[in-house]
């Protein structure tokens, strides 16, 4: 398989639902959303972005009668800080209204994806020191929409993997395309329930680590049968879908380094070495029970010493 992917910051994805429709991405759609007329101007620039990624995989000129519709395209909120926050606190609401937009188009063209990604310019950060083309560049997006990324694949499209998703998880509450997570870069579905975060679902393959070393490969067509130590108990959710407070749990308890969140890997043994407050609770409950059988054990030990004597 062969890929490019010209995508500046972001990866993917975030949009709410109520309940689906028959094409579970409707949704997310932007034909559905009130920024549609913003996006839709962008058509021209679109089609101009594909039809170079075309030739450059095909060496032929893209087919003038190749449709463009943006308005197929998902919308997408990263937010990197989302399990860094305290929802008793704030609504989720307040977090995504703070995230970066972007949206994601897909173009499938004679069994080859072609994808585009569609952000907003923000003002220049003046502690960078920028080279004269890069800031002409960033002066001339700032505060405008532009396709800002623009690639291929030849695997499933995200699309795809999205119809996957099984209905009875999608209607549970309402859901949310996700991307940025800490541990999760790539596509996920966040599921929320009365407002607060309560699951996770990995749309692409993540490996998910258990006490054993043993793996777990998250995703709609990539599901292992070995036991996923994240997930909630069995037939909750369904299979491969992971509780968001543990995962929240191991995101912060993972220290920072240059690879964290570079790929989706999830090493759950790093809850062992963070005990919980209930857990230590439990501990320090078995050391006063233990303890005080002892003192019972030497109380009654010394009675029946004493018995002997008279």
């Amino acid at each position: 398989m062969k890929k490019i992917i010209f995508f500046l910051a972001f990866i993917f994805f975030f949009t709410v639902k109520s309940v689906f429709a028959a094409d579970k991405t409707a949704p997310f759609q932007l034909e559905n959303d009130a920024q549609y007329n913003e996006i839709m101007a962008l058509e021209s620039e679109a089609r101009e972005a594909i039809a170079f990624v075309y030739q450059e995989k095909t060496g032929n000129t893209l087919p003038i009668d190749t449709k463009i519709d943006l308005g197929k395209s998902l919308k997408i909120y990263v937010s990197d800080n989302l399990l860094s926050q305290n929802f008793d606190q704030q609504e989720l609401s307040e977090v995504l209204a703070a995230a970066p937009i972007l949206w994601y188009y897909e173009q499938e063209i004679s069994g080859t994806n072609y994808l585009l990604e569609i952000t907003k310019g923000s003002p220049v950060d003046e502690s960078i020191e920028w080279t004269e083309e890069e800031r002409s560049f960033l002066e001339a997006v700032a505060g405008k929409w532009y396709v800002s990324g623009k690639g291929y694949q030849d695997e499933t499209s995200f699309k795809e993997k999205l119809r996957q998703v099984d209905d009875n998880l999608l209607n549970l509450g309402s859901n949310y395309l996700v991307t940025g997570l800490r541990l999760l870069q790539s596509p996920t579905l966040l599921i929320v329930e009365n407002d607060q975060p309560k699951a996770l679902y990995p749309l692409t393959e993540t490996l998910i680590l258990g006490e054993s070393g043993d793996s777990f490969y998250s995703g709609p067509t990539t599901r292992s049968s070995k036991a996923n130590p994240i997930i909630f108990e069995e037939g909750q959710y369904g299979t491969g879908v992971l509780d968001y407070q543990l995962v929240k749990e191991i995101a912060q308890a993972t220290p920072v380094t240059d690879e964290v969140g570079s790929i989706n890997t999830i090493d759950a043994t790093v809850l062992l070495n963070t005990k919980s407050p209930a857990k230590k609770s439990i501990g320090i409950l078995v050391i006063v029970v233990f303890a005080g059988l002892i003192i019972i054990w030497q109380i009654g030990k010394k009675f029946l010493q004493k018995s002997r004597v008279l």
